[in-house]
């Protein structure tokens, strides 16, 4: 009897310790369910290297294409504004350097911060350009300014501006 009392009893310990680890990987497959929630809370919050820029966005960038006869000069502006918090850099060598515009000649290919209105609230880069004949033309090209606020100065270079150009 006591051999079947300890029979009994392994037997039950056995049955409990097979309950428990089939337990314990229901609670460890839990576990990392949790995990990469957590892990995914921590990467809505922390940007991703894509993310990055967008999150450190502080100045918006405005075109206005403006009107263009053929043969006559017209004239796009580009306004760079900080936002709030941050000023414009006024010592820094900010230009606008224009690197396509096939059938449409600016008047220079690159504007320096001379050839730009500024002021602490705005820049403004005015492209003066001529077409022959009447279109659509585009343009782009690539800008550098700096943006400051109390704490620091963000260096912006090479931001890339596109717009299209009706030639009447």
């Amino acid at each position: 009897m006591l051999r079947s009392f300890a029979l009994l009893a392994v037997a039950a310990l056995a049955a409990a310790g097979c309950q428990k680890s089939e337990t314990q990987p229901a609670a460890q497959a839990a576990a990392p369910q949790a995990a990469p929630a957590s892990d995914t809370a921590k990467a809505a919050a922390a940007p991703t290297p894509a993310d990055a820029p967008a999150a450190e966005v502080n100045f918006e960038m405005r075109v206005i294409p403006g009107e263009a006869t053929a043969g006559q000069p017209g004239e796009s502006v580009i306004e760079i504004t900080p936002k709030a918090g941050y000023k414009m850099n006024l010592d820094f060598p900010s230009r606008l350097k224009l690197t396509e515009h096939a059938g449409l000649t600016p008047a220079k290919d690159t504007l320096a911060k001379d050839d730009a209105e500024v002021t602490e609230k705005a820049i403004k880069f005015k492209v003066s350009h001529t077409c022959d004949k009447a279109g659509d033309y585009s343009i782009s090209g690539l800008t550098d300014f700096s943006v400051c606020n109390e704490k620091s100065c963000k260096l912006i270079r090479g931001e890339k501006v596109a717009w299209t150009v009706n030639v009447k």
